[in-house]
């Protein structure tokens, strides 16, 4: 009898696991869909608004290289 109840632990985390990935590769399918739109509205902005994307990316690049400042400086102590 040990080595049902065994096997029906076993199947039953199996089960978990399974639902878990399951859940996950769902989840990155969604995230990929959404990167996807996101990279369609930069070509839309950057097609019909070329000064405004132009700015956003000079912001997107002072916004990383102010990070990126803050991270030496914390690691530098």
């Amino acid at each position: 009898m040990t080595g049902n109840t065994d096997l029906i632990e076993n199947l039953e985390e199996f089960t978990k696991v399974h639902h878990g990935i399951l859940d996950a590769a769902m989840s990155i399918g969604d995230l990929s869909q959404m990167y996807g739109e996101l990279l369609a509205y930069a070509g839309f902005v950057e097609a019909r608004y070329p000064a405004v994307h132009k700015e956003a990316m000079l912001c997107a690049e002072r916004i990383a290289q102010a990070r990126g400042d803050r991270e030496a400086a914390r690691d530098a102590g």
